[in-house]
């Protein structure tokens, strides 16, 4: 899993926790603000989806990449992350 595969995932998990929160805080249970869960998700979405579109960029070009290449002839099978390392 790469570092940016990672970051993804830690984004997710965040704007879970926070939906939840908030659907806790609308259902009523003490403890869990509906406003603010709901707020704060909205303040980190576009955040989140513009790191959203650069990580898939990023795989797109990576892949286009790895097909130029097995195109020319350079049959490599290894993943574009492990290479250099």
């Amino acid at each position: 899993m790469t570092a940016s595969t990672k970051k993804v995932l830690a984004g997710i998990v965040v704007v879970s926790v926070i939906y939840a929160s908030g659907i806790l805080g609308a259902i009523g249970i003490r403890g869990f603000s509906a406003v603010e869960g709901m707020v704060s998700l909205l303040a980190l979405l576009p955040i989140f989806m513009v790191g959203a579109l650069i990580w898939f960029a990023i795989e797109v070009i990576s892949s286009l990449r790895r097909i130029e290449s097995a195109i020319a002839g350079e049959s490599s099978m290894e993943p574009e992350f492990s290479r250099g390392s």
